[in-house]
């Protein structure tokens, strides 16, 4: 019966709630999302932004975070969705280097004189880059995963944040699993001027490497200074392997089992499956088929019917098929052991039993000292 009250109650809150927010927006926005400028001294430049709503929508606008002081928007209400221009007057100097961000938002304004309205607030971003002093340099490396002979491709990006041109001398090192050197592609030298970028790639050929993890590392000599980067990637093989399994049934019935298995191979192998053989009995049983991506763990399923089994513990043969090759493994299985409920009752009798003779102790102890007190 209460929980009937709670539900009703629960279910008009929730009508109730629906008419107060009867003025519930669609969703906003804010085009482009972003700008990106280097510092000159002095700069004066303007910013336009395009906010995107329903007609009937209204905005509050402000400029937030850092270089605010240095803004002026055209508005600072929009009646409708439309256009707002940030200009952006910048200092002689900026003391602070590195990349300063200025916010544009877009503040929803309620229309709704009655009630609740679910508002939302848009953000455009103007990133302005202050050189650091002299030379500072910053570097990015990324890398793919290839089955083992595969080439892997890298992709190097170096940014020159600080006032003065450099010469980036850029080496590629390769370490194993075991942190031992195996390789190193020296990539070059390379100008680049005062807040500019260069991006590049570079291959690493692999036959004759061992599949396994392995660690990129990037190296910028520039000056007497050093930017580093990593990049981790897999070499693979094709195999896979048997992960997991299912292992606690029931006795004499219909039983799912599932096996755990995980891919070595970069690239997506097709019809995978299982044959499971319970040894020493007459019971063989497939998994459906299934596709496993690369470097991905995946799960197998099957049934089988455990009548005749006798033993508490039996062996059973997984055999994992994938192309033309195989993956095999041993494994215990075992029955669940069932609840003693004579056991657990006989213990409860017991505790009842001792709990009783306490009680009755205590009353006897109670009206002897009533009667002799």
């Amino acid at each position: 019966m209460i929980e009937k009250r709670v539900a009703g109650v629960f279910a008009l809150a929730v009508i109730f709630a629906v008419f107060l927010c009867s003025n519930v927006y669609a969703s906003v926005g804010i085009s482009p999302g972003i700008y990106e400028i280097n510092f000159k001294p002095n700069l004066k430049q303007d910013f336009s932004f395009e906010i995107i709503g329903d007609a009937n929508m209204k905005f509050k606008i402000a400029a937030e975070g850092d270089l605010a002081e240095y803004t002026t928007l055209s508005v600072k209400t929009l009646n409708q969705p439309g256009k707002v221009t940030a200009s952006l007057s910048l200092p002689k100097n900026i003391e602070l280097p590195g990349v300063h961000v200025l916010y544009i938002s877009a503040q929803q304004q309620s229309n709704n004189k009655q009630g609740i309205s679910l508002l939302g607030t848009v953000k455009g971003v103007i990133k302005v880059r202050v050189p650091y002093p002299d030379e500072y340099a910053s570097v990015s490396l990324s890398a793919n995963n290839a089955n083992a002979g595969k080439p892997i491709n890298f992709k190097v990006k170096i940014n020159n944040l600080g006032k003065n041109e450099i010469s980036a001398k850029t080496t590629i090192k390769i370490y194993d699993s075991s942190n031992k050197s195996v390789s190193s592609l020296p990539l070059g030298t390379r100008l680049i001027e005062s807040l500019q970028s260069v991006e590049f790639e570079s291959e690493l050929n692999t036959a004759g490497y061992a599949s396994g993890f392995y660690r990129a590392e990037v190296i910028v000599e520039y000056g007497n200074k050093i930017a580093r980067a990593e990049a981790k990637f897999r070499l693979g093989e094709f195999f896979i392997n048997i992960t997991s399994y299912s292992n606690d049934f029931l006795r004499d019935r219909l039983n799912r089992i599932d096996i755990g298995i995980e891919s070595f191979w970069s690239d997506s192998i097709e019809d995978v499956y299982a044959n499971v053989s319970i040894l020493n009995y007459s019971i063989n049983f497939q998994t459906a088929l299934s596709t496993v991506e690369g470097f991905q763990k995946a799960v197998l399923t099957g049934y089988f019917d455990t009548t005749g089994i006798k033993e508490d513990e039996f062996s059973a043969k997984i055999n994992l098929f994938y192309k033309e090759k195989t993956t095999e493994k041993t494994v215990l299985l075992w029955f669940k052991k069932g609840t003693n409920y004579l056991l657990y009752g006989l213990i409860a009798l017991f505790v009842l039993i001792v709990l009783l003779l306490l009680v009755l102790f205590i009353l006897k102890k109670i009206k002897k000292k009533n009667k002799y007190g």
